[in-house]
C-alpha cells in the first residue's frame, strides 16, 4: 500500500506513450491563467469499523476559500499546473494558504460544437501534491491527491481563451481519504 502511489505514477508514465501513439488531433501549446473567488475543502469522516484503529476526523482541512489563483500549461495531451487557495484574503496573516503543483492528462475540443460556433470544451484529469500551511505552525503539512476538471468556453480569435469551469481535488492517499475541493473558476488563455 504504500508505494501504490509510486506505481500509478510508473503505471501513467507507461501509459502515455501508448495514449499519445494512439493521439492523432494537433498538439497545441495552450497557457492559461484561473481565478477563483469561492472554493471548499470539506474533510472526510473516515468511517472504520476496526476497534484499535478508529476512524479520524481531518477538521484541520474543514476550509472556505476566497481566492484561488492559477496556472496551467498544457501540450497537449500533458499538462502541469499549479494552484493557490488562500482563506481571509482582507488578512494580513490568513488562516490558511494551501498550494499545489500537479501534472496530468489533458486536452481541448473544437470540434464540439459547430466549428465556426468558437466554443471550446477543456477536460483534464492528473496527480499532484498540495502543500498545506496554516497558521498554526504545527498543523502543517502535505498531501497528494487526484483532479479533475472541466471547462466550457469561447474562443475569441485563433489564439485567445476565454472560459468557466469546474474543479475537483480529493487529497489523502489509497485506502484513506482526508478531504475533498471544489470550486467554479474563470480562465483565459492562449493557445501557440
Amino acid at each position: 500500500m504504500r508505494y501504490l502511489p509510486l506505481r500509478l505514477l510508473l503505471t501513467l508514465l507507461c501509459a502515455s506513450p501508448m495514449y499519445c501513439a494512439a493521439y492523432d488531433g494537433d498538439s497545441d501549446f495552450t497557457l492559461q491563467v484561473k481565478y477563483s473567488p469561492w472554493g471548499i475543502i470539506r474533510a472526510d469522516d473516515d468511517d472504520s469499523d476496526d476497534f484499535f484503529n478508529p476512524g479520524r476526523y481531518y477538521s484541520e482541512y474543514e476550509l472556505d476559500l476566497e481566492r484561488t489563483l492559477g496556472v496551467r500549461a498544457m501540450y497537449e495531451p500533458f499538462y502541469i499546473a499549479s494552484n493557490r487557495y488562500t482563506t481571509q484574503v482582507n488578512t494580513s496573516s490568513p488562516d490558511a494558504r494551501i498550494e499545489t503543483y500537479s501534472i496530468g492528462f489533458g486536452g481541448l475540443n473544437y470540434d464540439a460544437f459547430s466549428y465556426h460556433s468558437g466554443l471550446y470544451l477543456l477536460g483534464a484529469i492528473g496527480i499532484g501534491r498540495a502543500e498545506f500551511d496554516f497558521r498554526d505552525q504545527s498543523m502543517n503539512n502535505w498531501e497528494a491527491f487526484v483532479e479533475a476538471n472541466a471547462e466550457i468556453g469561447l474562443r475569441l480569435q485563433e489564439h485567445l481563451l476565454i472560459g468557466a469551469g469546474a474543479e475537483w481535488q480529493h487529497f489523502g492517499e489509497p485506502g484513506e481519504s482526508h478531504a475533498n475541493y471544489w470550486n467554479f473558476y474563470i480562465s483565459t488563455g492562449v493557445t501557440f
